[in-house]
Order: C-alpha cells, then structure tokens, then sequence
C-alpha cells in the first residue's frame, strides 16, 4: 500500500489517492485508539506527541510549516530545481569559500529553508569571526540580491549592462570562482558526511556542517601535504643516482 501511495505513475493516480487515503484512516484510527486506551498519567506524557501526530494527518499539501519528520520536527523541504532530485528534505547550509583557495572559510546551519537573502549576514559574520578579516567582496548564486552587508559588498549573477569592459571581465572572473564552489559542496556531502546527519536538532545540523567542512578543509591540507613529501622524496632519489654516477675527485 505504502508503495503504491508514494508511486511517481500518472497511470495510476485513482490507485494512489485511495491508497494515501486509506493509510490515513488507518493512521487516524490508531491515534483514537491510543487516546481512548492510555491511563490518564500516560495520556499527560504523550500529549506532546498526540498532537504532532494529529497535525500531520491534519496537513494539506499546500500548508506552511509542514512536518516532513515525526522525530526531527525542524526538518525543511528545500526545492533544488534539478530533473533527477527535484527536493531535499534536512537544513540549509550556507559555504563561504576563499578567492584563491578551496579552503571553507564558513559553514553556517540554518533551520528549515528560510531565504538565501537571510543567509548572507551570518555566513559574513561567521566568517569574520573565525578568521579575524571580513571580505570586502562576496559573489553569490542569483538567489541573493546585490547589496550592502555592512562592510562587504555583496555582488550577485547579472547581465552586466551598464559596466565597462574592464568591469566585466572582473564580475566574469568573480563570478567564475563563484561556480568553483559547486563541485565543493558536492564533495562536502559525499565525500565528508554531510549528506546524512545523525545528531538532532539545530545544534546537532551545526555540528555536522562544521564538522563536514573542517574534515573537507582537513583532506586538502593532507592531500598537499603527502604532494611535498613525495617531490621531496622524488628530488632525494634524484640527487642519489646524480652522486652515485659521478666519480669520486682525488683528495
């Protein structure tokens, strides 16, 4: 039943409604039973969760503030705009990455899918914090408008009409960093743990992006790391076959 409520066939539309349906009565039912069998000093207990309970069968398809998780309420729908995973159900986290390094230089957690508008002031002053200077620029995705954020000037996707030649070609190469930060995320979720997040609440989806983005920032000082100690080795082999080949001088 539950397969056929969650079916993507348009074919079977009629099947799906009666199926969602009847997962509902039955739902609806077991809360009833519930309350009409627990004790009184149970019944107090529970409330809390009755009521999630009930809200969730109450919810319609286009309300506000709807629960996607009976044990994580904070959870949010956030729509992606992508044909094979068009939603993501968890927290939005926002990345602020370095002009000239991959190095993630904020990663700040936010509850539910407020708007990118809301995300740019607290990953500036995240950012700050940690490392003692505020960027004087900041290029964004198309979400976020072009404005002042306190000291840093916060420059979003445009068309560039109305600026010079040289002003483009610094927006283009701006803007070309700014695409660098795509395949980091993407690494950041698959590669260090932040595409699955098992510590609750808000403080728990902090935890993870921070924890995801210092193992991220971690496996790049690594990966430079062993990068000089192999060319070191390598110049080392070198200078050994370059003395071994040549002679000895008479002392």
């Amino acid at each position: 039943m539950l397969k056929k409520a969650n079916s993507k066939s348009q074919k079977q539309a009629k099947v799906k409604k009666k199926a969602r349906k009847k997962l509902k009565t039955i739902a609806n039912r077991l809360v009833r039973e519930l309350k009409r069998k627990l004790r009184a000093e149970s019944l107090v207990k529970q409330q809390e969760k009755l009521e999630i309970y009930e809200r969730v069968l109450k919810q319609k398809k286009d309300d506000k503030d709807k629960i996607y998780s009976l044990h994580e309420l904070e959870v949010g729908c956030i729509a992606k705009g992508k044909e094979h995973k068009k939603y993501e159900f968890g927290s939005k986290v926002a990345f602020a990455v370095g002009q000239k390094s991959n190095v993630i230089k904020a990663a700040v957690s936010f509850k539910g899918n407020p708007n990118d508008n809301q995300t740019v002031e607290k990953t500036i002053a995240q950012q700050e914090k940690l490392t003692g200077a505020r960027p004087k620029t900041a290029y964004v995705d198309r979400g976020i408008k072009s404005q002042p954020v306190g000291a840093t000037e916060v420059i979003a996707l445009s068309n560039g009409k109305g600026k010079t030649e040289a002003e483009k070609a610094k927006l283009r190469k701006g803007f070309r960093r700014r695409a660098g930060i795509e395949p980091i995320i993407g690494h950041v979720k698959s590669d260090c743990g932040m595409e699955r997040n098992y510590l609750k609440g808000e403080v728990g989806d902090q935890i993870n992006a921070i924890l995801a983005a210092s193992a991220f920032n971690f496996r790049s000082w690594m990966r430079k790391a062993i990068e000089r100690i192999i060319f070191v080795i390598n110049y080392l082999q070198i200078l050994r076959r370059y003395w071994s080949q040549k002679p000895l001088e008479a002392i």
